[in-house]
């Protein structure tokens, strides 16, 4: 869902839980939250596509 919206937007925002995954794919510390780390990857080629797509990937925790 989230590749199917960086051909939609020029900004996404990521909210909830599922940003300590893109935290800790980034190299930031997240402590002891809920990370997906079989989705670690997919994260990173995530905010790879968004870079290139020039889409500004905006986190918030809720």
């Amino acid at each position: 869902m989230i590749e199917t919206l960086l051909d939609k937007c020029d900004k996404l925002l990521l909210g909830g839980g599922m940003i300590f995954t893109f935290y800790k794919a980034r190299g930031l510390n997240v402590g002891k939250s809920l990370v997906e780390e079989d989705k670690l990857e997919l994260a990173k080629s995530l905010e790879a596509k968004a870079k290139e797509r020039g889409v500004d990937f905006c986190y918030r925790l809720m």
